[in-house]
């Protein structure tokens, strides 16, 4: 039982780690950054239920506007926009 919960616990401290790292760096957005600073501080039950809520609909929002993006034509500025990085 010991080894499981030191086990447990070592888990945690590399979890919190990761955070702590993606936290730290700014090629991060912040979005994400608010994202994991605000689940760090909440039941870890609630975030997981949460995160597969989060996942389910995210996932198929951004595959929905990325393939709609694809098939909608677009214009020479537009496409500029893009290709150079500029254009979200």
């Amino acid at each position: 039982m010991k080894t499981e919960l030191a086990t447990c616990e070592a888990r945690v401290r590399l979890a919190e780690e990761n955070i702590a790292w993606i936290l730290d760096r700014p090629a991060f957005s912040g979005w994400l950054k608010d994202a994991l600073g605000g689940a760090i501080v909440r039941d870890p039950e609630r975030v997981a239920n949460d995160l597969e809520i989060l996942a389910h609909v995210l996932r198929g929002w951004t595959t929905a506007r990325i393939d709609r993006d694809l098939l909608q034509p677009r214009d020479a500025n537009e496409r500029a926009c893009a290709n150079s990085g500029s254009g979200g």
